[in-house]
């Protein structure tokens, strides 16, 4: 696989060279790609949390009021969630991921709402 400049690193310490895969200089889109193919896995979900952590927050507060019983956390926990089920399912199928993940968080926080309403 190609990677632009400034994705691998690569050390050189004592008689051992080390290569690492720099996920803060890639694409939502190329962490789902490595996340997929196993490589680097717990530093390519890290880095997608980070990424995506602000759309969360966001569409977290346009719900906040009708889901009184969720914090911040629950709010977070759930989008990480939901972040590894679109992943671990392939129902991400290409294009831009962070389009793709407002669509399905917004759901969740729907059916999280008519959930309050009804229970």
């Amino acid at each position: 696989m190609y990677y632009p400049a400034g994705v691998i690193n690569i050390t050189l310490e004592g008689n051992v060279m080390t290569e690492r895969i720099n996920t803060a200089a890639m694409t939502n889109e190329e962490l789902v790609d490595q996340i997929q193919r196993g490589v680097e896995t717990e530093c390519a979900y890290q880095q997608l949390f980070i990424n995506l952590k602000p759309i969360i927050l966001g569409k977290a507060q346009m719900y906040r009021s009708q889901m009184i019983n969720f914090d911040t956390d629950d709010f977070l926990q759930e989008g990480y969630i939901l972040v590894w089920k679109i992943i671990s399912n392939g129902r991400f199928k290409g294009g831009k991921f962070a389009n793709y993940y407002i669509s399905a968080i917004r759901r969740r926080y729907i059916r999280g709402c008519l959930k309050n309403k009804e229970g």
